[in-house]
């Protein structure tokens, strides 16, 4: 799964953002997101919350056969699904 991170570098213009990535992006931000999937729907197993985040990613064919789901963290989607999975679906 990847991430977009978009940091302001405190130096320069804060009116301005610059691109970074990389897995210590990623990291925070998924785990992030499974906290919150987890605030939201307590008595979720991790597997779970793992389906929910990984059913939500978003489709990115730039991503596609590089990531596991081929697409980016989307937390609005994943916690859709963990709706979904919460009833069964």
């Amino acid at each position: 799964m990847a991430t977009y991170s978009y940091l302001v570098d405190p130096v320069a213009d804060t009116s301005l953002y610059k691109f970074v990535s990389g897995c210590s992006f990623a990291g925070p931000h998924v785990a992030g997101a499974a906290a919150m999937v987890w605030l939201a729907y307590p008595t979720f197993t991790y597997a779970d919350v793992k389906n929910a985040i990984l059913r939500g990613a978003e489709a990115n064919i730039t991503l596609s056969g590089k990531t596991l789901t081929g697409g980016t963290l989307n937390l609005y989607n994943a916690l859709m699904e963990a709706n979904l999975i919460a009833q069964g679906l």
